[in-house]
């Protein structure tokens, strides 16, 4: 089921203004431009309404651009929790959702990371421990050698004299 929270729409105000300024512009241009003959309006008309769908595919894309911006920005600072947003119109739908592919396997091994440094440094506490208990039973060691050899030097020299 897919993700509701990661989706990118248009915004509906941008949609009609694509639709009504070509109308607009085709009505001025035929308001002003009315001593032409109906093969030159029709041009225009065809030109303007043609524009239309461009113009609405234009601002839709840069809605979706600007939305898988903020979800880049989100990445490159560490933030793998965020969804990049779902769009569903193409081009930029394969791109967002290989981006959020990305951005779930980033995070597994982020977090993967996360796990495996938190136990390494839980090993190197645990053998920074061992170590020093080691070091203080050798300490101990030496000092009761020392102490052997000082009475093997007593005994050996009382033994000559």
């Amino acid at each position: 089921m897919p993700d509701d929270s990661r989706r990118v729409t248009s915004g509906g105000w941008k949609m009609i203004l694509a639709i009504l300024g070509p109308l607009i512009g085709g009505l001025l241009a035929y308001f002003l431009f009315r001593q032409w003959g109906a093969a030159e309006l029709g041009a225009i008309a065809a030109a303007v309404l043609g524009g239309a769908p461009a113009l609405w595919a234009v601002y839709s894309t840069y809605d979706h651009a600007a939305g898988l911006r903020a979800s880049i920005r989100a990445l490159a600072r560490g933030d793998f929790g965020r969804p990049i947003a779902r769009i569903e119109e193409a081009p930029l739908a394969e791109v967002s959702n290989e981006l959020d592919d990305m951005r779930r396997a980033l995070r597994q091994h982020f977090q993967a990371l996360q796990s495996q440094s938190a136990e390494q440094a839980k090993v190197t506490g645990d053998l920074a421990h061992k170590l020093e208990e080691l070091g203080e039973g050798v300490r101990s060691k030496l000092e009761a050698l020392d102490q052997t050899a000082s009475s093997l030097l007593e005994l050996t020299t009382s033994l000559r004299s």
